[in-house]
């Protein structure tokens, strides 16, 4: 991660390659288990791919 603060925003390409530029809300210097990013849940879902049906 760069040296960004909240209200910055970042670039991200979720996994359907939908580009987002959500605004930065805080920074944590401690992990707290969450890994680099933690995303709302109305942003993880956006870019969500449909369950396969061939399984």
């Amino acid at each position: 991660m760069t040296d960004q603060l909240p209200g910055d925003r970042l670039d991200l390409v979720l996994a359907d390659s939908t580009e987002i530029s959500p605004e930065i809300a805080a920074t944590y210097e401690r992990g707290f288990g969450f890994g680099p990013i933690a995303l709302a849940a109305d942003l993880r879902d956006l870019g969500a791919t449909p369950a396969r049906s061939d399984r």
